[in-house]
């Protein structure tokens, strides 16, 4: 794979790759139980039209991001990935990971909305195993944030984003093989920001669900209404710490009331 900007998308037909986009080189490999397409290099534009007009179904490059490696850390984004641990029991019996590979992951997100569109800014998500992803999205247009985005979500980035089409890229590779479950904090619109960096719904990458889970849901099926945590900062990595957080205090407490 390049260093460049390397992504390998496993895809239900290539019959469109050569058509709308524009890049410097594709590869076709005729590979069971769909052909592959390597993009070495291209826009936002030729990720938009493999993503939304073939049908995507993803597979994970085997090479790491140059950004996001075990620590490698840029001003704007960054990924933690310690070593993944066998499972653990949880609230009412359960497991953590109910099978090898369901995982849960705490999403994140800062954005810019105005009743019609969603524009995302940050991205943060935390595996319950401990990993941690972050990006910021350098095509947002900050000129539109309104003004408690101004003072209390920009203050707080930390510069040298990324394209869309990469997050979707990096995230591919951060969840790999597993089947995520996905959970937000009053996360209606964090869920679609996170969909949209793929395009529709049914652009999501094949098995990830279509829905998330939510704490606050959680929290009024247990009667809870305060949490002995809270966000320090408007900032999508430390919103995702605490949604685990969160997470994690009300199995304890599903678990002790069981």
């Amino acid at each position: 794979m390049s260093d460049r900007t390397g992504i390998e998308w496993t895809v239900r037909s290539v019959k469109k790759a050569a058509g709308d986009v524009s890049l410097d080189s594709v590869v076709a490999r005729d590979e069971a139980p769909w052909p592959a397409i390597t993009i070495e290099h291209g826009e936002h534009r030729a990720a938009a039209a493999l993503a939304g007009d073939i049908g995507i179904g993803l597979s994970r490059p085997a090479t790491t991001s140059p950004t996001a490696t075990a620590a490698g850390t840029t001003a704007g984004h960054s990924a933690r990935t310690p070593t993944r641990p066998g499972s653990t029991s949880q609230a009412g019996g359960s497991s953590a990971m109910p099978n090898d590979a369901t995982m849960r992951y705490f999403l994140d997100c800062e954005f810019i909305e105005d009743g019609s569109t969603i524009d995302l800014i940050s991205i943060g998500i935390v595996c319950e195993d401990g990993r941690e992803y972050y990006a910021e999205n350098d095509e947002a247009d900050l000129t539109r944030a309104n003004d408690w985005v101004k003072a209390n979500v920009l203050p707080h980035l930390r510069g040298g984003g990324i394209r869309r089409w990469r997050i979707g890229s990096e995230l591919l590779q951060f969840i790999g093989a597993d089947e995520p479950e996905f959970w937000a904090d009053y996360g209606a619109y964090d869920w679609v920001a996170l969909c949209q960096i793929y395009g529709a719904m049914v652009d999501l990458p094949r098995g990830w669900p279509m829905h998330h889970m939510d704490i606050q849901q959680f929290a009024k099926r247990l009667d809870v209404t305060e949490f002995p945590m809270s966000e320090n900062e408007h900032n999508a990595i430390e919103g995702a710490r605490v949604c685990r957080h969160r997470f994690l205090y009300l199995t304890a407490l599903e678990r002790d009331r069981a």
